[in-house]
This record gives C-alpha cells, structure tokens and sequence, in this order.
C-alpha cells in the first residue's frame, strides 16, 4: 500500500521563531492500491481508517477528519456523510470523560450525537446508503450509554425517558445493516449494542464489573457480597422496559452476529482476525445465553430431594445446558489465536462451565477439566502469571 505523510493542523502557519519549534503532528496515511493521493474523498477515508485502526486514545485524528469536511452536509457523498457521523460518535466518548464545570457549550456529547443525527438526516435518497445506515446504528446504540444511562441511578423515575430510549434502540436496530467492505466497523456497532444490553441487564450490580475468570478481586467476595442480587427497578425506571426485553434484543443480536459471520465467510477480503473477533463475540454472547439453563440444572442437581418429575427437569435441563456450551465451546474454539492467551481462557472458561453439567465423575468431566486447567496453565504462562490466582482457585475446587 502507498504511504503518504499528512499534517492534522488547519491553523494558520505562524511566523518562524528564532528558536526551533515543535513540528505539528504527523500522521502516516495508508492508501489501497489505486487510489488518488490527491482526492479529498481518499484523504478523509484515509484519515478515518488512521484513527479506527489506531488505539484510539486522543481526539486528534478525529478533529482532523471533521476538519476535512469543509462543505455542508446536504452536499457531501454518502461516505462522507457517514464518516462524519462516524467520526462526531467517537468524539462524543472523549467529551463524556470531561467534567460538566469544563464542558463547553454546543461541544458536549449531546451536541455530537445531535449532530451526527442531523448529518446522516441530510442525505436526500430514500434508501440510505448501507454504510450511512450503519453510522446512524452506531451513533444511537452508543448515544444511550453515554447520554442517557450514565445520568442514571437505581432510583432514576423518568417514565418519559422510557420512549425515547425504546426508540433509540429500535431505531439502531432498524438501521444496522452488515457493509461486507467494513467487517471490522459491523461488529463493533453489534458489539456496542451488546454492551449496551449487558448495562441494562447489571445496572445497578456492584459484581458486574467483578465478574469472568480474570477477576483480580474474586477470592475477596465474601458470602455476603457473592449472594447479594440486581437491584430491581421501578417500573418507571428508563431502563426497565429494555430489561423486560432482553431475551427478545439478544436474539436479535445472535441473528445479525450470525448475519456478520455468513457475510465475513463469504468475503475474499475478510481478515483472518476478523472472523476470529466474530467467533469470539458470537461464542461470548452464546455461552452468556447458556447460563439460565445452566443454573436450572445446577439448581436441581444440588438441591435437596429429588421427586421423579425433577429428575426428569434435571435431565432436560441439563441436556440444553450441554447443547448451548456445546455451541459456544465450537465458536470460541475457533476464535483462538495464536498470539492471544485471553482467548485460550475464554475457552478454558466454557470448558469449566461444560463439565459442571456433566455427570459428576465421569470421564467426560474430568478430561473437560483437564483441558480446561492445561489452557489456564498454558496462557498464565503466555502472560507472565496473570492468571495464576485463577489456576489456583481452579485447583483447589
């Protein structure tokens, strides 16, 4: 790919000191093969692919993406009208870290969103352009987070809030569409959406943030803490018609994830870390979807008596435990990579929760425990003892 340097500052030049200056900062753009150095459309694209692939810790690149942008929306081209509304959405997580006292008006994460949204209403054709559908999917799964919910608490009672949230959601829902030529964007967008679902689910739950193998505060929960439940919340609450929905959106977002990965298995262009994020967050949101049947059996299993009608609960429970985990064990498998001990973990966690139903004693569990704890010991390896509290708690399980 051609290379070209490209400095991000607009400002006027000054005058050149008597001393030696900073240069303004640079940027190394890449372009796909054939494209036009010269063309703005190419440079802005450019610009944004610089700051979606980067780490994504300062604002720079983004202000000089809407510096690009220098003709009023109605006559830009969809992309970039997309890119804009892309980049103003990302802006807007920068703007919720700064305190309220330091905000500066019409430059707060509502005027981003606000301004995205009317960016993308410009377009005049009737049928969205997928990637302009896809940046205003985007730009309202992440509004209500970092809007709405984060001016939240368990006792928020905003009855009216309700339907603007509602809206925003089925709102992104309808708006997402699968670009082949974007994979990486597509998940994100899925992947902010199941954010999103999982605040809802937890909000209020001090554990939330505690929870996975990786945990570095697990062995610090008391009884207490681990019995403590999710708050509930009035039915007022802006966010209680979406945790009355839940199972509805998260099979909403299997299909579209499972959409993702048909459209990735049949891309030429699709990178192998692609389809490997894909599996990953399918398997995730899989072995998440698993846990109620898991529960149920180990709620019957270990409870006390055993009727034949529970028995009979205790089979079938298990069975549909075993298929889901069976299910997401596939995905995550196929989501490990080489260089990434997490992933490794993922699966050992999914093996864990697989030999929990299985026949306490049998071979079947052993040799799932055994794998799991050899993925373990393989990636606190990898990772330099990360997860060494986590092996030995296995262990003395």
């Amino acid at each position: 790919m051609a290379k070209r340097p490209l400095g991000l500052s607009k400002s006027n030049q000054a005058k050149r000191a008597r001393h030696e200056e900073t240069p303004p900062p640079q940027v190394t753009l890449e372009l796909a093969a054939g494209e036009d150095a010269a063309s703005p459309l190419v440079q802005l694209r450019a610009l944004w692919r610089a700051y979606w692939t980067s780490a994504r810790d300062t604002d720079v690149l983004l202000n000089g993406v809407l510096n690009e942008l220098t003709v009023p929306p109605a006559q830009m081209s969809a992309e970039q009208r997309a890119i804009c509304a892309l980049a103003l959405s990302e802006l807007a997580v920068f703007k919720a870290g700064v305190p309220a006292e330091d905000a500066v008006p019409g430059e707060d994460v509502h005027a981003c969103f606000e301004r995205a949204l009317q960016v993308l209403d410009s377009g005049e054709s009737e049928d969205a352009d997928p990637l302009e559908s896809l940046a205003r999917s985007k730009v309202l799964f992440q509004r209500v987070p970092l809007e709405h919910v984060s001016q939240l608490s368990v006792q928020s009672d905003e009855g009216r809030l309700q339907l603007a949230l509602d809206a925003q959601l089925e709102g992104g829902k309808a708006a997402f569409r699968v670009v082949t030529q974007d994979l990486p964007l597509s998940l994100e967008v899925l992947r902010s959406f199941d954010d999103l679902l999982d605040i809802a689910e937890n909000f209020g739950d001090p554990r939330a943030a505690d929870e996975g193998l990786d945990s570095e505060d697990e062995d610090e929960e008391s009884d207490e803490e681990e019995e403590t439940e999710t708050p509930q919340l009035s039915q007022n609450h802006p966010l209680y018609p979406v945790q009355q929905r839940l199972g509805e959106h998260y099979d909403w977002l299997a299909a579209r994830l499972a959409d993702l990965a048909t459209a990735a298995d049949g891309s030429a262009a699709a990178e192998p870390q692609t389809l490997r994020e894909i599996a990953r967050a399918r398997g995730e949101l899989a072995l998440r979807r698993a846990q109620p049947a898991v529960q149920a059996f180990l709620r019957q299993t270990y409870g006390e008596g055993e009727s034949k009608d529970e028995a009979q609960e205790e089979a079938l429970a298990g069975k549909t435990a075993a298929e889901q985990l069976e299910a997401a064990l596939e995905l995550l498998r196929a989501a490990q990579d080489p260089e990434d001990p997490d992933t490794w973990v993922a699966v050992a966690e999914a093996l864990i929760e697989r030999g929990n139903v299985l026949r306490q004693g049998s071979a079947e569990q052993d040799k799932a425990y055994a794998d799991a704890e050899a993925l373990l010991e393989r990636a606190n390896v990898a990772a330099h003892g990360k997860y060494a509290d986590v092996l030995e708690n296995f262990r003395e399980k």
